[in-house]
This record gives structure tokens, sequence and C-alpha cells, in this order.
């Protein structure tokens, strides 16, 4: 009953320390990155929920890739609190508060072991890290992922107790929320078969698994077999991701950058995942792919990997749950490490770390609890400095969270870590249009156009010359206006933005034919474009039909 008491505790504690730390979330605001494609603006999320919603976010129209659950949590955000960001962010917040009890109690569970259970979950609810899971809203999908994820672990643990097809059903249905949260948890089936070696030592190959619960023993063939039910989730969520990505290029193997780059970036990003395991500094929010990278930093990366990886295969009896953390790390780490990719890819990202962290909080956890064991003697100082080191994470998260405050406080530190970055660039310009800073706003335009120039990213190109005509437009500077339009057009003549507000500039210019010609190019491209139709009836009156060559 004492035990119960001070799980419970525990686990209570772990979630207010979770809400305290970052409540001041509840005043930020919506990103300019992703926010408004994913949330503001889609019509999908933003009507709130209903029945043809709750179909189409099962259905294959998606935004990037399939997410069904992230959706449904989007939508029923807006139902409940409106377009207001605050309350959304809380809700972020909440998933994240309970992802971390969740973890908490599965380790307990799975170990019998309350204080490094504690520490595990510990880490996991100040690492600043996950601040980009729960202060950007589009990243709800990352947070459901490490919640649904908890939940699995749970289930699973109280399964692995007393097998049956109730419980196994638990954790199948836990495990579908999960990957319809995000495609990034395929591989928890086969982490889960980390677990049946340690800590549930199902598997007993020799290794150590100490004073903990018995959760019986079972053959390799048998702990296959009940993953691959929750393996087909993992295969049905992939084809769903690759049919639903086609739109924005598929899950791109081949195309597009090299596969030996993939792979050499997959090894350097690994090394900084572990780096920044240790301490995070940030925020960073979007990394570039680089164009090129040295032998000697590849290499380097290799040794790393090579030594950790020695050292904990040597250990491997002895210490089960550095080779599980290790492990859990590298598998979950796969689908986002670059080398299948969907969209525009970083090189890395902190919120990719989320769930793949998950093992390398255990591994520490229980490699500090087995420093204890080993030399009581050093007990205060190991937990000292153990303690000093999750406070430090600690302080630091919450230093960092006040920069997710809004747009401006984000991009402008984002830059200090990424200036090489061009949608930090980008988005930072955009930032300063909003606070009326044009002139600053048109410098970084400047900066992001020339790395965008480097990367010959025409998409981007044209997407940069016309926030710049938008900017010019705001000084009132109509020629070179005009002039970031059209460059804007000539990089992507399906740019309907571009033509349009292009004939907003040459209707200011008393233009009208070029102008209503603009328009009607504009409409030409999407029909549906209410800015266009609403300018070509304005000057409809007037104006007869308009020669094609006006926009010449």
């Amino acid at each position: 009953m004492r035990e119960r008491s001070a799980t419970i505790l525990c686990a209570l504690c772990l979630g207010l320390l979770s809400l305290g730390l970052f409540w001041h979330v509840a005043f930020f605001k919506t990103i300019n990155l992703d926010d408004p494609w994913y949330l503001v603006s889609n019509q999908q999320v933003n009507q709130g929920l209903s029945w043809q919603g709750a179909l189409d976010a099962f259905g294959s129209s998606q935004v990037t890739y399939w997410h069904p659950m992230a959706t449904l949590s989007a939508m029923a955000d807006f139902t409940l609190f409106g377009p207001y960001p605050g309350p959304h962010h809380l809700s972020s917040l909440f998933f994240h508060a309970m992802a971390v009890i969740l973890f908490f109690l599965a380790l307990k569970k799975m170990t019998g072991a309350l204080w490094p259970s504690t520490l595990a979950a510990l880490l996991f609810a100040v690492h600043p890290v996950n601040l980009e899971a729960f202060c950007w809203l589009t990243q709800r999908k990352t947070i459901l992922t490490g919640f649904f994820g908890a939940g699995t672990l749970l289930t699973y643990a109280y399964y692995a107790a007393k097998p049956g097809v109730g419980r196994y059903l638990g954790v199948f249905f836990l495990f579908a929320l999960c990957v319809m949260s995000k495609p990034s948890a395929t591989p928890l089936p086969l982490a889960l078969l980390l677990l049946d070696f340690w800590p549930l030592c199902r598997l007993d190959l020799g290794q150590n698994c100490g004073v903990q619960p018995d959760f019986g023993r079972a053959s390799l063939s048998w702990l296959i077999l009940e993953k691959v039910p929750l393996l087909f989730l993992s295969l049905g969520t992939t084809i769903m991701t690759f049919v639903t990505g086609i739109p924005y290029g598929g899950l791109n193997l081949l195309e597009g950058i090299p596969l030996l780059l993939r792979l050499e970036n997959a090894l350097l990003a690994l090394v900084t995942y572990l780096g920044k395991f240790f301490y995070s500094a940030g925020p960073t929010v979007y990394v570039p792919f680089p164009s090129s990278l040295s032998i000697r930093n590849v290499a380097g990366a290799l040794l790393v990997l090579f030594l950790v990886t020695a050292w904990v295969a040597r250990n491997i009896k002895k210490s089960p749950h550095q080779a599980v953390g290790l492990l859990w790390f590298l598998l979950c780490m796969s689908p986002v490490i670059g080398v299948i990719q969907v969209g525009f890819f970083p090189a890395w990202a902190d919120r990719y770390a989320y769930l793949p962290f998950m093992g390398l909080y255990m591994a520490v956890a229980w490699t500090v609890h087995s420093w204890i064991m080993a030399a009581p003697r050093f007990k205060k100082w190991i937990g000292a400095m153990t303690m000093a080191w999750v406070v430090i994470l600690g302080l630091s998260a919450w230093g960092q969270s006040r920069y997710w405050a809004n747009d401006r406080l984000l991009f402008s530190r984002a830059i200090c870590h990424v200036p090489e970055s061009m949608i930090v660039q980008n988005n930072y310009a955009v930032a300063l249009i909003d606070d009326g800073l044009y002139d600053k706003a048109i410098f970084h335009y400047r900066k992001a156009l020339s790395l965008a120039l480097e990367r010959m990213d025409s998409g981007f190109i044209a997407d940069i010359h016309f926030n710049l005509g938008n900017a010019y437009l705001k000084l009132d500077d109509m020629q070179q206006a005009e002039m970031e339009y059209k460059m804007a057009i000539q990089s992507n003549p399906r740019l309907v933005q571009a033509y349009n507000n292009l004939g907003l500039v040459l209707k200011g210019q008393g233009l009208d034919w070029q102008a209503r010609a603009c328009f009607e190019k504009s409409l030409e491209i999407d029909p549906g474009f209410p800015d266009a139709k609403n300018n070509l009836e304005d000057m409809a009156q007037n104006l007869g039909a308009p020669s094609q060559a006006a926009i010449d």
C-alpha cells in the first residue's frame, strides 16, 4: 500500500512539474511556419469536429502525409476553444504531461523500481529537446505519438504480466492510435521486442535482470509472432503515408538528394542527437539539409557510433539497459533520419527525438541506478550530480521555451543557431513584415534569396521574390514591387498570387488593361482564387476584353 501511494505521488508530481514548468505556453501565438497550412487556414481543421471532417481525416487527402488522430485532435481543439492559440498550446502541454505520467507508470510496472523510473520520466518531462513538440501547434502529431506510445508501453507491460486476448487488444488499439498520430512510430513493435529482452526479461539470454517482477519466459519465435499484428499496422500506415505523400513528392528514396549524402548525414545526425541528449541549445526550427559533407566529419561520426556501440555490446549481459536504450534510440530514429524523405526534409530536428529519446532516458536512469548500487559510498555525490544535470536541463528548457511565444522571438533566435537556413531567414522576414519593419524584412528576404539561389530551388526562389514584392508594395515602391512579382512569375509561372499582386501594382500605375490580363491569368491557373475574382469584378464594368499580350 505504501509503495502504491509513492507511485501515485510520483506520477502526480511529474505531471504537475510538466505543467508548472511550461504553463506560460497559454500566452503563445501560432508560428508562421506550417501552422497556417496545417491549422489556421486549413478548412478541414478550423471548422471543428464534424462527421464529414472525421471521415476526411481518415481519407487519403491530407497535408503531406497521413495522421488522422492529429487532425481529429486539432479539430477538437477548434471546436472547444475556437481560433485562440493559447488553449491549443495548453492542450498540447497536457498531452505531454500525460505522456510523462504514462511513461513513468509503464517503467514502474515493468521494473518495479520507483526511483529509476522517476528519473527517466523526469528527464522526459524537462528535456529542452521536447520543446518543439509541445510549443509548436503543428507538432501535435509528435505529442500524440509520445502519449499513445507511452500508453502502448503501459498496456504491453500489463499484457506481459498476464497474457490474454483482452490485454493484447488494448496494446493493439493504443498502437493503432499511435501510428495514426504520426507514421514515425512504425518501429514501435520492434522496440517492444527489445523490452522483452530487458526489462521484462521474457527472452532469457543470460542478461542481468536484477530484482524485478517476473513476467515469465517465452521463445523468440513466439515473441516475434505476437508482434506480427502490430507490424501489419505499421505496414498499413506506411502504405497510407506513401499514398497521401504522392502530391508532395511521395516517399523519396532516390530522387533529389543523393542516397550517399543522405547516409552520410544520417551518421552525423545520430551523433548530433546523442550530443543534444546531454544538453540541447535551441531553438533551431529548421536545419537545412547539407549540399555536401567532409569525409573527416563523416568518419568522425562513424567512429563515435562504433565506439558507443562497442562499449554497449561489451557490457550487454551486465548492463542490458544500455543496449536496449541505444537500440531503441537507433530503431525509433530510423524513419526520421533522412534516408527516406517526405517533403522538405531537414538535416535533423529536435521534434524527431521525442519518441527515440525514451530509450536513452531509460538507459541513463538505470545506469545511474547501477552506479549507486555498485558504489553506495558515493550515492550522495552521484545523486547530486545527476540532479544538477536535470535542473540545468529544466532551467534551459524553461528559458528556451520563451522564444516560442511569437514568430519574431522564435526566428530571431533561430537565426543565431542556423543562419544558413533559408526558411528561418524567410520566416523571420515575414514576422518583421507583420511588425511593420519593412526595410529589415527586405534584408532578411535577400539573405533567404541568396541561400535559395545556391540550392537552385525554383519554387522557393519564386516565393521569396513574391514576398519581396509584398514588402516593396508596403513601402509604396511600385517599380521594385513590379520587378519582384515578374521575377516570381519567371521562377514559377503558376504562382497565382504573383499574377494577382502584379495586377494590383499595374492597376495602381493606371495600366488597367495589363492589370486585368494579370487577374485573368491568375484565374486561368486557379479558377477559384477569390482575390483575383474580386479584383476582376471591380474592373469589369469599365473595360472591354484585354489583349493576350498585355502581360508579356
